[in-house]
């Protein structure tokens, strides 16, 4: 009857521990820091000046990004009028599991209430647009490191998400919801970009990358596909940069002030073993967590494809893989460097960082084409050489370079085992219905993933 204790139970049998992991200690620059209190506060320090100080170790550039920003409409984009029933139908639409943000306000309160306070957010929601003004209450963020591999002393390893107010994630969809029709509408976004957009998905991206390498293969030729790995690509969006390409996309006068006082003087405090940090000031990045940061994020990445003279790209919001095809490996390797050298003009141009390490080259083709390949090719981008893979793991598939997919048969059949010795032990003391429950959620997810 308790189903927290119950998925508490089956992720203890899976060695699953919480995401929001504990830490006892952080190693910054040799030294280690110890306290809970010390802790939130290195956390808080870390995520608002990862931003800035990757920016300031890029070399100066040579171009404006404004060169790769193509005018794709000559209409603009101002705010409509907010109707109640519009808000109503968001506040109707909130899930109760969502923690509340720095005001405090209870999700489930905020939905339950939604009738009696329709009529007055609504006023404000409009007032906020007419004026182009954010409330300044709405800016504050909690944030919550959350793990994801490697040294746990290491601040890097965390991804920040933030916890917003549940009333600024509503007038967020408000202007999220204006936003996207005037851009589906104008046909602003790349059809490259597969991510946060409807019906597009991560199948939809794979599916478009792996019918153009296997109809190469078909025709005889090799595949160069470079995996490219943005290093804290959402928290290190410029400010300045991304008003100006909104300008360019025709968000102009009220609407445009209005995004820049929703980006500007927002402040995060962060939360770490149920202690809070001092508050900070953001000086660049868009929120995770937010309804608006992956749609202005979407937009500021946009015109990425127009830096590349010959490859062709597929991008899922920051991940992103480009593909060349070529008949030689020497074809090959001059086509990739050539267009690594304009994504390196382009990454500087918008104070975007590449995380070398995690950048992988592969090249996919046929047994007897790979076969012939000795020597590996020469592939760098700014001086640093790429590493070349056999198999690497994209947008949760694990791709190997003949397209034969056994190792990620191989990575699904490992995951489907740990779901089902998790049942086998929890089985005596469960119902059947929560074994449905649990099956439905630990083994036939990957069965169906990119499954068609």
């Amino acid at each position: 009857n308790n189903p927290k204790q119950l998925w508490k139970s089956v992720n203890l049998i899976r060695g699953k521990g919480s995401k929001t992991t504990n830490v006892s200690s952080l190693k910054i620059d040799e030294e280690t820091i110890t306290g809970d209190k010390n802790i939130a506060e290195a956390f808080n320090s870390f995520f608002v000046s990862v931003g800035p100080s990757l920016s300031q170790s890029l070399p100066e550039s040579q171009k404006s990004y404004s060169d790769y920003v193509q005018h794709p409409t000559l209409n603009t984009f101002s705010f409509s009028e907010v109707s109640e029933n519009d808000t109503l139908k968001l506040l109707c639409g909130l899930k109760e599991s969502k923690a509340a943000g720095p005001d405090k306000i209870n999700t489930k309160l905020v939905k339950d209430s939604a009738e009696v306070i329709c009529p007055t957010l609504t006023k404000i929601f409009n007032r906020s647009l007419q004026q182009g003004i954010f409330p300044e209450e709405l800016k504050t963020a909690f944030v919550s490191p959350i793990y994801k591999n490697g040294d746990k002393s290491d601040c890097s390893n965390y991804r920040p998400i933030s916890i917003l107010s549940t009333i600024a994630k509503i007038l967020e969809k408000t202007v999220y919801n204006q936003l996207i029709s005037y851009i589906n509408e104008n046909n602003i976004l790349s059809g490259n970009q597969f991510g946060f957009r409807k019906s597009h998905s991560t199948v939809t991206s794979l599916l478009n990358a792996t019918s153009n390498w296997l109809l190469n293969i078909d025709k005889g030729l090799i595949n160069g596909v470079l995996f490219l790995d943005l290093r804290k690509a959402f928290d290190t969006v410029d400010h300045i940069i991304l008003i100006e390409k909104l300008k360019l996309y025709g968000i102009t006068g009220g609407a445009l002030k209005w995004f820049i006082s929703y980006l500007e003087k927002r402040y995060q405090t962060c939360k770490m073993n149920n202690v809070k940090s001092s508050r900070k000031l953001i000086k660049c990045g868009v929120p995770q967590g937010s309804n608006l940061g992956p749609l202005l994020f979407l937009l500021y990445v946009n015109d990425l494809p127009n830096c590349l003279d010959q490859a062709k790209p597929s991008m899922f919001a920051d991940d992103t893989n480009i593909s060349v095809s070529a008949e030689s490996v020497d074809e090959l390797e001059e086509k990739l460097n050539t267009d690594l050298s304009n994504i390196y003009q382009w990454l500087v141009e918008n104070k975007l960082t590449l995380n070398v390490s995690k950048t992988e080259y592969m090249i996919i083709g046929s047994r007897n084409n790979l076969s012939k390949i000795n020597v590996d090719p020469t592939i760098k981008i700014g001086g640093d050489s790429i590493n070349r893979v056999k198999t690497t793991k994209s947008l949760g598939v694990v791709i190997d370079d003949k397209l034969r997919w056994e190792d990620h048969i191989d990575s699904i059949s490992k995951k489907v085992s740990s779901g089902i010795g998790a049942i086998k032990l929890i089985k005596p003391y469960v119902p059947k219905d929560c074994l449905n429950q649990i099956y439905n959620a630990l083994v036939q997810p990957y069965f169906d993933y990119c499954s068609l």
